[in-house]
């Protein structure tokens, strides 16, 4: 279990869209509506805080979710344009190297995204923390034979993913 220093059930509304509004990639709409909800001791975690905010996201409209996905950055080939990305979204995609493309990885990258997008509608999403470039290449490929459904429930699942691996970072900095 992840513990943040100051529990967020002790937080005014405000600082609490503040501490967490970008957990979820540009929708600070998730946080808000959290905290309408009402937030209790079991979100003092990071753990318990990820479940309280994926359920807001699991209850919106299939439009707000398809609008989530859609605010996610594509992976690899716009890392160099920075000003596109979160300051989240820019470290995670340097951990797993992509910040480090080859030339041909770039292209790798761009096909793939130029693929997806017209395919479903909605950039490319996964968890890349722990993954190689050439490991996210070939799920990249792999996940490009989903149909739709598939597709977009398996890039919610991995929206949620990077929401928990960013609140178990928020933690442990406030560890610090």
């Amino acid at each position: 279990m992840h513990f943040f220093k100051i529990p967020p059930s002790t937080l005014s509304k405000n600082d609490f869209i503040a501490q967490f509004k970008a957990i979820y990639e540009k929708s600070p709409w998730v946080a808000d509506e959290a905290m309408e909800l009402g937030i209790t001791s079991n979100a003092d975690t990071a753990e318990g805080l990820s479940e309280i905010l994926k359920a807001v996201v699991d209850r919106a409209s299939e439009a707000r979710k398809l609008s989530l996905l859609r605010s996610h950055p594509e992976l690899g080939g716009k890392l160099r344009a920075t000003h596109d990305l979160t300051e989240s979204s820019r470290g995670e995609q340097k951990s797993a190297g992509l910040d480090l493309c080859s030339p041909e990885e770039l292209e790798q990258f761009k096909s793939l995204n130029e693929q997806y997008n017209r395919r479903f509608d909605f950039p490319f999403i996964l968890a890349v923390t722990g993954y190689t470039r050439a490991d996210i290449l070939e799920v990249f490929a792999d996940r490009l034979k989903n149909d739709y459904s598939i597709e977009f429930y398996e890039a919610l699942r991995q929206v949620h993913k990077i929401a928990l691996i960013r609140l178990r970072e928020l933690a442990k900095k406030e560890e610090s």
